[in-house]
C-alpha cells in the first residue's frame, strides 16, 4: 500500500440527482492531520466526534486525534443540543471541538462560564462575526479557527486563526495549508491581480483522485494546472475548480465572495439545487419544478416550486405539499428537503420565454397550515409567540395545526425553540420532540405533560470580575493526581 492508495469515498451532492463519490487517498488524510500547522494535535488532544460520519469533517474529528496518539470522544446523544454538547465537553474534558457555522452561532448563545476547551474550529459556511465576539469575550483562552474547503480537497484547503479580539469587518477564510496550492484565476484562466475577484483553484497533497465511476465529471472539475512546473516538486499537475469566488486581502488572507454556479450552502452542507429538483420532479402529480434559496428566519432556506399536472384547489394543493414533503424526507437528508413547497398554476415567464424567478410568489407560512385554528390555552399562545419570533411570521397567522418544520423551521432553529421552551415553561424537552410533534397543539400537549418534572438549571454566563476563576472538574482531577503522585510530570512530557 502506498500513500496514493484510496482511503475512503465520501458522497456529495450532484446536479443530475446522482451523488458524486469523492475518492480520497491516504496522503490527503495525512496532510490534513499530520503534516499540518494550523491547529494543535498531540497526545494531549481530546476531540469530540459529533459530525455525521458521511460528512468530511469527521475525517478531522477521527483521524486528527488518533494519528497523533490523542483521544476521540464520540458524542453520546442523537441530535446535537447545545446544553448536551456543553455537558459532554465538560464531562469528558474535551479540549478540541469542530462545529458547523450554524451550530457555532447557536453554541455562542449558550456558552458555559468555564470550559476545558482550548481550540474550537468552525466552518462549512460564513461565520457570524457576532458569534465570534461572544465566544472570545466569554472564553478568551480558546483559540478560534475558521476552516474552509471542499470535500474534493479533503476537509480544509485554507484556515484562519482569529486574533482576540477579532476586529475585521469580514471573516477571512485564511491561507492555504502548508502542502497545498491555491490559485485565483479569471474566466480565461489567467491569474487575477491582487485584490480582484476570481475563482479559487486548489491542489496539492489534499487533492482527491476524482469522482468514483464519473470520468467526464472528474475531467470537468479536476483540471490541468496551467502554471505547473515540472522542475518544482511542490507544483501540482492538477487542480480542483471549487466554484467559489474569492479575493486576496492585505496580509495574504483570502476572503470568500460567493459562488459561480448553482451550488449553495444549507446548514453547512454544500448541495446542488439540481439534485433537489430531480427528486421533486420524480414525485407523483408533478409536472415541472424549480428550486431556489430564500433568506428566512435568519438563515438560508430552500424553496421548491411545483406545477401540478392537473388543476388543484387550495385543499388539494395542501395535500400535495404534505405528501411530497413526507416522501422527500425518506429519499433526501433533512438539509436538502425544501423548507417550503409552493404549488403554482403557471410559471411566470420572461420576454425570452424563461422562467422569471423574480416573479415567483414568496412562500407564506400561513399558506402551508391548512385551515386556521386559533390558540386556546395559555401554553399554545406562548408557543405561537415563540414561533412567531423565531420564524419571523406574524403571530396572528400561526395556526395550532401548523408544523414547525413546514413553516420553515430546521434543526438549528429547533435548538433555539427548545431553549425558549425551557425558559418560558421550565420544561426540558429533547430536540427530537419538535420532529415528533405533528403540530403546535401536539407540542403544547407534550409541554403540559412534562411540566413538573425535574429540570436542570439553565447555563448562565458568569461575569468575569476577577482574573481568578473556579477550576473545572477536569482541572481539579489533574490537581488531585499531581498531589497524590507528588509532582508527577506525566502531563508535561510525552510518555
Amino acid at each position: 500500500m502506498t500513500a496514493a492508495c484510496l482511503a475512503y469515498v465520501i458522497y456529495t451532492s450532484g446536479s443530475t440527482g446522482q451523488p458524486k463519490g469523492v475518492m480520497t487517498p491516504h496522503v490527503a488524510v495525512a496532510r490534513l492531520v499530520i503534516e499540518q500547522s494550523f491547529m494543535e494535535l498531540s497526545a494531549e488532544t481530546v476531540m469530540l466526534q459529533s459530525a455525521n460520519i458521511a460528512f468530511d469533517a469527521a475525517t478531522l474529528e477521527l483521524w486528527g486525534p488518533l494519528l497523533n496518539r490523542g483521544q476521540v470522544v464520540l458524542y453520546p446523544h442523537g441530535y446535537i443540543e447545545v446544553e448536551a454538547l456543553n455537558q459532554a465537553v465538560e464531562h469528558y474534558g474535551v479540549n478540541t471541538l469542530w462545529l458547523t457555522a450554524g451550530l457555532f452561532r447557536e453554541w455562542s448563545l449558550a456558552l458555559p462560564s468555564t470550559s476545558p476547551l482550548q481550540q474550537v474550529l468552525a466552518g462549512g459556511d460564513v461565520l457570524d462575526p457576532a458569534a465570534i465576539h461572544r465566544v472570545q469575550a466569554q472564553l478568551p483562552h480558546v483559540t478560534l479557527i475558521n476552516g474552509y474547503g471542499p470535500t474534493e480537497n479533503t476537509t480544509f484547503s485554507t484556515t484562519y486563526t482569529f486574533a482576540n479580539p477579532h476586529t475585521l469587518a469580514l471573516v477571512p477564510i485564511g491561507q492555504k495549508l502548508a502542502t497545498d496550492h491555491a490559485l485565483i484565476l479569471g474566466p480565461n484562466g489567467s491569474l487575477v491581480p491582487q485584490g480582484c475577484v476570481g475563482e479559487l483553484y486548489v491542489g496539492g497533497d489534499g487533492l482527491a483522485r476524482g469522482y468514483l465511476n464519473r470520468p467526464e465529471l472528474t475531467a470537468e472539475r479536476f483540471v490541468d494546472n496551467p502554471y505547473y512546473l515540472s522542475s518544482d516538486p511542490h507544483s501540482p499537475s492538477r487542480l480542483y475548480r471549487t466554484g467559489d469566488l474569492v479575493r486576496y486581502l492585505e496580509g495574504g488572507n483570502l476572503a470568500f465572495i460567493g459562488r459561480t454556479d448553482d451550488q449553495v450552502k444549507i446548514r453547512g452542507f454544500r448541495i446542488e439545487l439540481g439534485e433537489v429538483e430531480v427528486q421533486l420532479a420524480q414525485q407523483p402529480g408533478v409536472d415541472s419544478v424549480l428550486v431556489k434559496t430564500l433568506k428566512w428566519a435568519d438563515s438560508v432556506q430552500l424553496v421548491g416550486y411545483i406545477k401540478s399536472n392537473q388543476v388543484l384547489d387550495k385543499e388539494a394543493k395542501h395535500g400535495l405539499v404534505k405528501d411530497i414533503k413526507s416522501k422527500l424526507a425518506v429519499t433526501l437528508p433533512d438539509y436538502m428537503v425544501p423548507s417550503f413547497l409552493v404549488v403554482v398554476d403557471e410559471w411566470p415567464l420572461t420576454a425570452n420565454g424563461k422562467v422569471d424567478r423574480k416573479a415567483l410568489p414568496e412562500p407564506e407560512g400561513s399558506a402551508l397550515q391548512g385551515e386556521y385554528v386559533a390558540p386556546v390555552t395559555e401554553v399554545e399562545q406562548k408557543l405561537v409567540d415563540i414561533w412567531s419570533a423565531l420564524l419571523n411570521i406574524p403571530s396572528d397567522t400561526i395556526s395550532t395545526t401548523a408544523n414547525f418544520l413546514t413553516l420553515g423551521g430546521h434543526s438549528l432553529l429547533s435548538i433555539r425553540l427548545m431553549s425558549e421552551i425551557r425558559q418560558q415553561f421550565a420544561v426540558a424537552l429533547p430536540v427530537q420532540a419538535v420532529f415528533d410533534a405533528e403540530n403546535l397543539a401536539a407540542l403544547a400537549t407534550r409541554i403540559n405533560q412534562s411540566q413538573g418534572s425535574d429540570v436542570r438549571p439553565a447555563v448562565e454566563a458568569m461575569a468575569r470580575t476577577s482574573s481568578i476563576q473556579p477550576v473545572s472538574f477536569a482541572q481539579r482531577r489533574l490537581w488531585f493526581i499531581d498531589q497524590l503522585q507528588g509532582g508527577s510530570a506525566e502531563y508535561y512530557m510525552e510518555l
